[in-house]
């Protein structure tokens, strides 16, 4: 951890530094919740009020290796998402590498800000673009990354802001992992009737009709802004999305979950993803010094 974050943690009652594996990572030990975040990704991992398990899935096979991407939590898939070849012209024309879901899910990020209160916590991880990132991208932008924790909720607010002379196009996604005991009994409400594309029926519109199950890989792309409740057995989430048009709905399922990196054969099972995003037909174009924020909140029924 740099000094100047661990200068911003001397004094605080509930947040220390720590390590998970090889990454630096912040924890907050609260008297109504814990949570844990990696400066590399600025990646959510832990979020639970006391006395519940974690919100959030992370992989059993995850080993928390330097530049290596964590699979599970919240990474943030900026500035553009899912494969290059997929993402809108204007965001394309940016992009100087094949590598999926941008490039600051492995990017160092330091910490700018932090407010403990008797009721929450809030912090703010900071990343600008440099000349290592000039040789994947063409943009100039810098990205905050706003988390609010209490015992309630938790709450993740992405701020991309366009430091160049030029109009930026972005996409971008707040990857989120969720735990269940059944793959199977899982539904999701609040896609009722919403278009999305189905990646792996050619990338063919559709429309939906009743609640989203999984019954094989899933890989789909809505087009809704709403709250979603996320049923799974002895849980219902509601995630509540601000600055997003666009959902994607993800499980592995058998084969594919055998082809992932930091991925059990059998954990298709017990995960599945829900990632608020701006994809697709839903990217961002900032004017110069323009900003645009992405923002999910996350709470129990």
């Amino acid at each position: 951890m740099n000094p100047s974050s661990m200068l911003s943690l001397q004094h605080m009652t509930f947040c220390r530094p720590g390590r998970l594996g090889e990454l630096d990572a912040i924890h907050v030990d609260h008297p109504a919740f814990t949570a844990t975040v990696l400066l590399q990704g600025a990646q959510l991992v832990f979020f639970a009020p006391r006395g519940q398990s974690n919100w959030l899935w992370v992989s059993g096979e995850e080993r928390y290796l330097r530049g290596k991407s964590v699979r599970g939590g919240v990474p943030v898939c900026w500035p553009w998402f899912g494969a290059v070849e997929r993402n809108p012209e204007a965001v394309r024309r940016q992009i100087r590498t094949d590598l999926a879901h941008g490039f600051v899910r492995t990017g160092n990020w330091t910490l700018t800000g932090i407010e403990e209160r008797v009721d929450a916590v809030s912090m703010t991880l900071s990343l600008e673009t440099d000349s290592a990132a000039k040789r994947l991208w063409l943009g100039r932008a810098r990205a905050d990354l706003h988390f609010r924790f209490t015992g309630r909720d938790v709450s993740l607010t992405l701020v991309s802001q366009n430091q160049g002379a030029e109009p930026l196009s972005l996409t971008a996604a707040l990857h989120s992992y969720f735990p269940t005991d059944d793959i199977g009994s899982v539904t999701l409400h609040g896609f009722e009737d919403a278009e999305y594309v189905d990646t792996l029926a050619g990338w063919r519109r559709c429309r939906q009709t009743g609640a989203v199950r999984f019954s094989g890989e899933t890989d789909r792309i809505y087009f809704a802004d709403r709250t979603l409740r996320l049923r799974t057995p002895g849980r219902t989430y509601i995630l509540e999305p601000s600055g997003s048009g666009s959902a994607i709905v993800w499980n592995p399922w058998v084969e594919k979950a055998r082809r992932l990196s930091h991925f059990g054969d059998a954990e298709w099972q017990r995960m599945f993803c829900v990632e608020t995003a701006n994809a697709l037909d839903d990217s961002v174009t900032l004017a110069p010094g323009q900003s645009h924020s992405l923002g999910c909140r996350l709470s129990l029924s």
